[in-house]
């Protein structure tokens, strides 16, 4: 739904705003709607004395929308419904856009009965506020509510294999293929194939149409093509169900996939150099399966060990020395993870599908640049940075001079690793910067990536007994 909309009718009608009088209030649901959860968080409790007491209409606001960032759908359908409840009428057309929260949620969980209810309410919402609403724009949500609609129907009628997960006993390691990126094998369909452990997919998996055939995908619509956007431009492709996944001691069932007849190779032009283009084909070649973050979140728990090279998923995973407070969230079905660089607080894109260790967007360093020294002196290479949404080749940089990178208050060794600043245009929001797959194997021998929590830590970890592993 309309996000700019929503704020201008946050700002005229939540809260009355004042010219004399800065609106708290009407900064703190602006965050929200941006996506800067650890922004807002930092505000409410900053300015909680500025804040109007006893607003329930914005305090339901602040916690549905803090449930989503950190990935706790049954309480954000509480609030939501609570929400929509008691302050429909207030709230008048824009409801829609939290009842598209509520959505999602029972679309995502396969709740299909309650989804088509929810599309009801949003049409009811709508024909109720006609008159307030552009024609155009009427049309085009109904419209969107409409496919929806027929998409859960169908959805429900075919009755869709429900999605599962199932934990063997024992904690059985995968080995991690030794390479640039995080990869490892699984078992497809019996189909023994290489994985590529990618935060920045927004799917539970992509696959090229070549393996989708080899391991025995089946298809979700008879007329399956259909345009999917992928590397930011428009592809063929289709949805797909993988029937058994094994990884480790994890089994999974019933799982979606997109499908694309010409693989997921990042846009570059004709122009760049062939080796380059040769290490950009190896790192995302279509012999193989990309694991997105839906599939993440369905596991919950991953342990690195770079030291043995093996990967697990344990239920409980604990750090010596663990700050409980979560330092990654999850908006527009994407990760963020929040670090502090020079005493500045920076929300980095979490995408492990890109090369490098932490970028700063070229906004972020002009705001803060009196606190992020340029090195003049150092040489440069290239700057060759690749993911599966970008490639960046030969494009300007600088690199920060003896940066000071905390997570969770444990400093980071930078001393292999450099932080760059570009000016790139990138698909999707960015936030501050975006922070690669590089910077989890500078975190620690150990490393836990928990959705469940919403944790990354690096350390030495417990074992079950509570004992030091070193």
């Amino acid at each position: 739904m309309k996000k700019v909309i929503l704020i201008l009718f946050f700002c005229i009608h939540l809260i009355p705003s004042s010219f004399a009088q800065r609106n708290y209030a009407q900064e703190l649901v602006h965050l929200l709607l941006q996506g800067e959860c650890f922004k807002a968080k930092e505000f409410r409790m900053q300015y909680a004395d500025k804040l109007p007491e006893h607003d329930k209409a914005l305090d339901l606001v602040y916690k549905s929308h803090m449930a989503l960032f950190f990935n706790k759908p049954d309480s954000a359908t509480i609030y939501l419904k609570d929400l929509l409840i008691c302050y429909e009428d207030f709230l008048g057309p824009l409801a829609s856009f939290y009842y598209g929260k509520l959505l999602r949620i029972y679309a995502d969980s396969q709740q299909f009965e309650k989804g088509l209810n929810v599309c009801d309410q949003m049409i009811t919402l709508y024909n109720k506020y006609a008159y307030r609403i552009n024609k155009d724009v009427l049309e085009r949500e109904l419209d969107f509510v409409e496919n929806v609609k027929t998409s859960l129907r169908s959805r429900l009628n075919n009755d869709e294999p429900i999605i599962k997960i199932k934990r063997v006993d024992s904690v059985k390691p995968v080995e991690l293929i030794k390479n640039e990126y995080i990869r490892f094998y699984g078992n497809y369909n019996g189909n023994s194939t290489e994985t590529l452990f990618d935060t920045g997919v927004s799917d539970y998996f992509h696959i090229s149409k070549k393996i989708a055939d080899k391991i025995g995908v089946r298809t979700v619509h008879i007329n399956q093509d259909s345009i999917q956007i992928v590397n930011g431009i428009p592809q063929k492709g289709y949805e797909g169900i993988i029937d058994s996944i094994t990884i480790g001691n994890i089994n999974l069932y019933n799982i979606p996939v997109l499908v694309f007849h010409k693989g997921f190779m990042p846009y570059f032009t004709e122009s760049i150099d062939n080796d380059i283009k040769k290490i950009i084909q190896e790192a995302f070649k279509d012999e193989q399966v990309i694991m997105g973050l839906p599939t993440m979140k369905l596991i919950g728990k991953f342990e690195f060990d770079w030291k043995n090279g093996s990967l697990t998923f344990p239920e409980n995973a604990k750090f010596a020395e663990t700050n409980t407070i979560s330092n990654i969230y999850f908006h527009d079905q994407r990760a963020y993870l929040g670090l502090t660089i020079n005493d500045l607080n920076y929300t980095g894109f979490f995408d492990a599908g890109s090369n490098n260790f932490i970028d700063l967007s070229y906004p972020f360093y002009e705001k803060y640049k009196n606190s992020i020294s340029i090195d003049t002196t150092i040489q440069k290479p290239p700057l060759n940075n690749y993911s599966l949404t970008n490639a960046l080749v030969g494009a300007p940089y600088e690199i920060v001079k003896d940066p000071i990178v905390l997570l969770k208050n444990k400093k980071i060794n930078c001393e292999q690793a450099q932080i760059r600043v570009f000016d790139a245009i990138l698909p999707g929001t960015i936030f501050d910067g975006i922070v690669g797959v590089n910077f989890l194997k500078e975190l620690g021998s150990k490393v836990i990536i928990d959705f469940d929590n919403m944790n990354i830590e690096g350390g030495r970890s417990y074992n079950k007994k509570g004992g030091n592993k070193k």
